[in-house]
């Protein structure tokens, strides 16, 4: 979709078709069922809500393109169910944690995924409770230091580039694109960012930036594609696209992604074509 192909049409819309159509018919609609609305699958005991989160946003995308054909009813069905998953299963702190229930538990990447599921159903023409999107955002300000940077969740220190983008891109779903917060996330990844540069052996390759390179990449493409100052995303990209581009394997797949290939080069394309605009959540 990113690349301009719709359900049914374009070089790959029959591959887009199988694969929407799949994530449909995983989506659990039965409405006495405790996991009501919950997109998975059994084979999968990974992803699960982060799954889901992201289940949910490439189906709410989906639907944007294709309300009105067969294919988009059905996919309504399943929007309204995973839409009220996400809700029902919000946390008592405003966050979620890995699995479909209100737990006491949390975590920010799994609340940030959800959030944005959220906002693409919203772009899409869904209802959503607006106290959820409240709580969600106020956990995601609560998680972040003194110093700028984002925790990977209230009560646990850590933090790193790839939480604070994903944080600010969340933020930004949620209406928010200045203020304190959002400002002194950036100031904190550029200081960061610059500090790689300096570090040699960081520029030779000898100590990764990140553990999760592609997640990394993907927020903050994001997240610097909202900034007030266009030239930051351009500057940045620019380097980035050589990278990716430098890196692709010969089959068009990239590596480096214990989660395999498919999620790495997945992600690798979302970045590679978000300046196309073609996704109505990335949009400016």
């Amino acid at each position: 979709m990113a690349a301009g192909n719709t359900p049914g049409r374009g070089p790959y819309g029959a591959q887009l078709s199988r694969a929407i159509d799949y994530l449909v018919e995983h989506t659990e609609l039965d409405t006495n069922s405790e996991t009501y609305g919950y997109v998975h699958d059994q084979r999968d005991g990974l992803s699960r809500t982060h799954g889901h989160g992201f289940a949910t946003l490439a189906m709410a995308q989906a639907f944007s393109l294709t309300p009105d054909s067969a294919r988009g009813r059905r996919l309504q069905t399943a929007l309204h169910a995973a839409v009220a998953c996400i809700e029902n299963c919000q946390g008592s702190e405003g966050g979620w944690e890995y699995e479909p229930k209100r737990l006491v538990r949390h975590e920010g990447s799994v609340t940030i995924c959800l959030v944005q599921a959220l906002r693409g159903a919203k772009d899409a023409g869904f209802v959503i409770d607006s106290k959820v999107i409240a709580r969600a955002l106020d956990y995601v300000r609560r998680s972040q230091k003194e110093d700028g940077s984002f925790r990977y969740a209230i009560g646990n220190d850590r933090s790193s580039v790839a939480l604070t983008a994903a944080a600010i891109a969340t933020l930004n779903a949620g209406g928010e694109y200045s203020g304190r917060v959002v400002l002194s996330g950036f100031d904190w990844i550029e200081r960061e960012l610059t500090q790689r540069k300096l570090d040699s052996a960081w520029m030779a390759g000898e100590r990764p930036g990140s553990h999760f390179p592609h997640y990394e990449r993907f927020y903050l493409s994001q997240a610097l594609w909202q900034h007030a100052d266009a030239s930051v995303f351009q500057t940045w990209f620019g380097d980035e696209q050589r990278e990716l581009l430098g890196t692709q394997h010969d089959d068009g797949a990239w590596a480096g992604s214990h989660y395999g290939g498919v999620y790495a080069t997945s992600m690798s394309v979302l970045v590679l074509t978000l300046p196309d605009g073609l996704l109505p959540v990335y949009l400016r």
